[in-house]
């Protein structure tokens, strides 16, 4: 995960009677209270360092490249629609509409530019230029807060077993009736780790004269059915793929962690005009939204969104993608987010700060938390993310590192967890989860979090306490023939970097991957030695 500079992902509260309680630079310093008249009192009157640094970033932005690009929350009242009748939904909409359509007609005037409305959240995106920011600033009384509109990054098969996955299979739980959503940079569904599994597709990617080019196959800024999200050809677009397989790939000799669960692709990046991929806040949100209106066709155990960006040492809750995650959430769907990859010991990316998100920190599979994961007090849990070995686009595997790959173990565990106990709300997931993982201290900064341990999770969902698996004995002078990574997901080698050593003898085998081949002989109880005699 790239972190953007350091004053891209800024929250800002307007004046308003409203508490101005969660006006955050990007290391989300707390702030004391101020409370605000209704008059459209200046920010400049306002004198909290964090709401100033905000106004001066905004007026810099647009003074350096003319215009900056912002989320508007209009103060419309807007509830989940899972919680409204029909009637109630149809009003709440209109009434959104009309309110957008009102800020938008003016703001336009004042040289704004609109790019994209909401349907179900009071949000609009809009580029403002001088005058336009100056008026939000100062005297829009319809505006509750303005958010840049950030650019993210993506959060660069023995992981089953080491978390238990297989043990569960075995005990029925595979994911079975459950979908997981994948909001990333697409997926091959041809690949055959995810043939067939693919249900529903969609994708939300920026035309903008000034930055981005859209990914959608179709070349519109929104697409939905199949072949939307149809993983794009530029660099960084396997991420989406590899994702996918960890949560729910399904392969003759190894598996995502939940291997019958079917996928929702969500393609959300742009290509970038200065190089590179990278998603906008605002078409995440559109893409949270989406998987919002499929809850009553799909069986949604979770989202999955291993990108963000920034440094934040507390809960980042003026963030626009708050409330469709509690959408999710009021919903039973679970949003599960990357912590990210700077090494940071006092501080999560957004989103995984949001208070409502599950975040997740990446190990490594010797269970030590790794040096690049970002890791804090109010991280939710860990999972392995090191050497992941998973498809990417083209029919192929590849292995990567990064709490992206953290966090789609969790997002499997969830539809696992689901499928055994469909009524299991995100509270008990979450508890259980915490409660049975194994417990993983951070050398760098002493906090402890749990790693997560899918079979025994799964014992306390469905009540019963867990059955030991009896260890046979080891055949005295076995052989096994076979490439290092298949020594290294059956437990005779571990990895470290790129190359694979036999346990207990702690012999080089060479490169840990699917290609490199190592005769080892057991001589102990996991204790193995390279013997090139062997048959």
């Amino acid at each position: 995960m790239t972190r953007w500079r350091h004053w891209n992902r800024l929250s800002l509260l307007l004046p308003a009677v409203l508490a101005l309680t969660g006006v955050q630079s990007a290391h989300a310093q707390p702030v004391t209270p101020v409370t605000l008249p209704t008059s459209g009192l200046p920010l400049d009157q306002v004198h909290t360092a964090p709401g100033q640094l905000v106004k001066n970033y905004l007026q810099q932005k647009v003074r350096q490249d003319g215009s900056v690009r912002l989320i508007v929350t209009l103060r419309t009242p807007a509830q989940p629609e899972h919680q409204l009748k029909t009637a109630q939904i149809q009003s709440q909409r209109k009434n959104l509409i009309a309110a957008q359509d009102a800020f938008l007609k003016r703001i336009t005037k004042l040289g704004g530019v609109a790019h994209k409305r909401f349907d179900t959240l009071p949000y609009v995106v809009i580029n403002a230029d001088s005058s336009a920011l100056a008026h939000l600033l100062a005297h829009a009384t319809d505006v509750a807060s303005i958010q840049e509109d950030a650019l993210l990054q993506q959060s660069l098969a023995e992981s089953v077993p080491l978390i238990g996955s297989d043990k569960a299979w075995t005990a029925g739980a595979t994911g079975t009736g459950q979908t997981v959503a994948i909001i990333d940079t697409g997926v091959d569904s041809t690949h055959p780790f995810l043939a067939g599994k693919v249900v529903a597709e969609a994708c939300y990617s920026t035309n903008s004269y000034y930055s981005s080019k859209s990914l959608c196959t179709n070349g519109a800024s929104s697409q939905t059915g199949a072949g939307a999200a149809k993983n794009c050809s530029l660099s960084g677009c396997e991420h989406g793929t590899h994702v996918a397989g960890i949560a729910a790939g399904l392969g003759s000799s190894f598996s995502g962690v939940a291997k019958n669960t079917n996928i929702m692709a969500v393609q959300v990046f742009s290509s970038r005009y200065s190089g590179g991929i990278s998603a906008y806040t605002s078409d995440i949100i559109k893409a949270l939204e989406y998987v919002y209106s499929q809850r009553a066709n799909y069986a949604i155990a979770a989202v999955n969104m291993s990108l963000g960006g920034g440094a934040y040492t507390s809960n980042c809750d003026t963030d626009a993608m708050k409330k469709p995650i509690d959408n999710l959430r009021a919903a039973g769907i679970a949003t599960i987010v990357a912590s990210g990859n700077e090494s940071k010991t006092n501080s999560l990316s957004s989103p995984a700060c949001i208070s409502t998100a599950i975040s997740v920190g990446a190990t490594t599979k010797s269970d030590a938390v790794a040096s690049y994961s970002n890791s804090t007090s109010f991280l939710t849990l860990l999972a392995t993310g090191s050497a992941i070995s998973s498809a990417v686009p083209g029919g192929g595997y590849a292995s990567f590192n990064g709490t992206s790959m953290a966090t789609p173990h969790v997002t499997g565990a969830w539809a696992v967890l689901r499928s055994q106990k469909p009524t299991a709300t995100i509270a008990e997931i979450t508890e259980a989860l915490k409660s049975t993982g194994k417990m993983i201290t951070d050398s760098r900064n002493g906090i402890a979090k749990p790693r997560i341990q899918v079979d025994t999770a799964l014992n306390k969902i469905a009540g019963t306490a867990p059955t030991p698996t009896p260890t046979p004995p080891p055949p005295e002078g076995a052989c096994y023939n076979s490439s290092n990574y298949s020594h290294v997901i059956n437990g005779r080698a571990h990895n470290s970097g790129s190359y694979a050593y036999a346990n207990g003898s702690n012999q080089n085998m060479g490169l840990y991957n699917m290609f490199y081949m190592t005769k080892l002989r057991q001589t102990g109880a996991n204790y193995y030695v390279i013997d090139k005699t062997c048959p």
